[in-house]
């Protein structure tokens, strides 16, 4: 996922003749407008981000966020190797940040993939050209789909770690028990008359 968010082949643009250019989520060789050289970084950067649109500015940001979880989630990992007393609290900070990094990076997804197609930002060549997506956003995906496995096991490691799947099932059978157990009581008055009735009649 790391490399997949700073390497530049999230959209790729194919021309007529059969070139293909490839651009990623971040710019690398920006140049301030009238400037033959680049400028510095902080210019570089903001002149970048003030050209950017509103869905890919949600992009970066949601790329971003997810990646700080994923160090985070690697960190928790790292930790829960340590039995220790605390060990469970581990597992859930793993859980947590798990689950909030395949959150952002499935919001980063979707919102590429729903709005990379028909860019209206180049409509001097858009008309000769075909956009698509490129070797970087299929890891960003191939990455979602993994970290929503990742996920769902951590999630069942803590379920077991607080044995929470053991209290359920007690829980469950000790309301069945009790329900048979006032079937039970409630039945019986009745199945007692039954027998009274049976042996009267067949005095």
């Amino acid at each position: 996922m790391i490399f997949s968010t700073f390497s530049a082949d999230w959209r790729t643009y194919t021309f007529q003749n059969g070139d293909v250019w490839q651009s990623g989520i971040f710019k690398y060789n920006c140049k301030a407008p009238k400037s033959g050289q680049g400028p510095q970084f902080s210019k570089c950067g903001k002149y970048w981000w003030q050209n950017q649109k509103g869905w890919e500015k949600v992009v970066v940001i949601f790329q971003v966020t997810a990646v700080g979880w994923l160090f985070l989630s690697l960190a928790s990992t790292i930790f829960s190797w340590f039995h220790s007393l605390r060990q469970k609290v581990v597992i859930f900070l793993l859980m947590v940040t798990s689950a909030l990094c395949t959150v952002f990076l499935g919001l980063s997804v979707m919102f590429y993939t729903f709005n990379n197609i028909g860019l209206p930002y180049h409509e001097r060549f858009l008309e000769n050209v075909s956009v698509g997506y490129g070797l970087s956003f299929w890891l960003a995906l191939l990455s979602w789909i993994y970290s929503i496995f990742t996920t769902f096991i951590v999630f069942c490691i803590f379920l077991s770690e607080f044995d929470l799947f053991a209290k359920s099932r007690n829980v469950l059978f000790s309301e069945l028990k009790e329900k048979v157990m006032k079937t039970k009581d409630d039945d019986e008055p009745l199945l007692k008359k039954q027998s009274q009735l049976y042996d009267h009649y067949r005095i």
